[in-house]
C-alpha cells in the first residue's frame, strides 16, 4: 500500500495532546517524526504516549505507532522523566 493509499483509507482520530489540548490527526501506522509534526510538538523534543493508569512509554523517532481515536501524548524537553 502506497502512502497515498494509506491516506485515503484512513480517518481523523482525537487525540490529546498534554491533557488540554485536543487534535484531530490521521489514525493508522505513522512515524513518529510525522506525529510531531501533525501534532505542533518541537522535533527535539521527546514524545511520550500516556498508556493506561497515567504510565508514559517514550517514543523513539525510528519507530512507526498505531494512531487511535482517545491516545494521550505528551511532549517533554530534555528527554523525559528521571
Amino acid at each position: 500500500m502506497t502512502d497515498v493509499e494509506h491516506r485515503s483509507t484512513s480517518h481523523l482520530v482525537q487525540v490529546i495532546l498534554e491533557e488540554e489540548s485536543t487534535k484531530e490527526i490521521p489514525s493508522g501506522p505513522t512515524p513518529v517524526p510525522q506525529l510531531k509534526a501533525a501534532l505542533g510538538v518541537d522535533p527535539a523534543v521527546t514524545l511520550w504516549r500516556i498508556g493506561g493508569g497515567g504510565r508514559k512509554h517514550p517514543l523513539d523517532d525510528d519507530i512507526v505507532v498505531e494512531v487511535r481515536e482517545g491516545e494521550r501524548f505528551e511532549a517533554i524537553k530534555g528527554g523525559g522523566v528521571s
